[in-house]
């Protein structure tokens, strides 16, 4: 076995070696298969000295040429300046749309009486029906979460504190099968019904996926 793994080192030094006067470019695992191929004798051993290898640092070397070289001040192309502008207005486009998706999130949660908070659900769902999607970016989970908690009147601060001027519970029955101990609450029944549609219009713009359908 020991002399097995000596003449497999010695076939891969002779590989690489060969290698550094060849200008293509391989991975290290080709060169490998080529060295063992050239141990077994294969006919195809010949052309593993045609092969190169590069290290890691090399590589950071040629990715470091390679990237931004027209980029860089008074190397521009009239290409280079136009693909860069459009990526500035996809990115402006990007964060205006995520900006004007947090203030409608945000209305939601703020809302202090029932009728706020069914108008600013339908708001918000009217919004993603009309994008047909939530903006980039938005984790769904987390987002029903916020607004479950809005409905529920639970928001908290960041000290875990109870927030003021939240939406008002009014107590309800919980129903048959319920503890006689626990106790329900709710913001009305048109608050109820609108965060149900707010979140099916979620559901519907959502990939079917087990990290989305998860918040539901």
């Amino acid at each position: 076995i020991m002399d097995l793994r000596r003449l497999l080192a010695l076939a891969l030094i002779g590989a690489q070696a060969a290698a550094l006067r060849s200008p293509a470019v391989h991975t290290r695992r080709r060169v490998l298969g080529k060295a063992a191929l050239a141990l077994c004798g294969s006919p195809w051993a010949a052309h593993a000295a045609g092969e190169n290898v590069i290290t890691k640092d090399e590589a950071k070397i040629l990715k470091a040429g390679m990237i931004s070289r027209y980029d860089e001040p008074g190397q521009e192309t009239e290409e280079s300046l136009r693909n860069q502008e459009i990526r500035r207005q996809m990115a402006a486009a990007v964060k205006a749309k995520a900006s004007e998706f947090e203030t409608k999130v945000a209305a939601v949660e703020q809302a202090t009486t029932e009728g706020a908070f069914v108008s600013a659900a339908d708001e918000l769902g009217k919004y993603i029906t009309f994008e047909s999607r939530v903006p980039e970016g938005v984790k769904v989970p987390e987002l029903v979460k916020r607004l479950r908690i809005a409905k529920n009147g639970a928001r908290v601060d960041k000290k875990g504190q109870p927030i003021k001027n939240q939406l008002p519970q009014k107590r309800i029955s919980c129903g048959p099968g319920v503890r006689s101990d626990v106790k329900c609450f709710s913001p009305g029944a048109e608050a109820e019904a609108a965060y149900l549609a707010l979140v099916e219009e979620i559901r519907k713009v959502t990939p079917m996926l087990p990290q989305a359908t998860a918040a539901f």
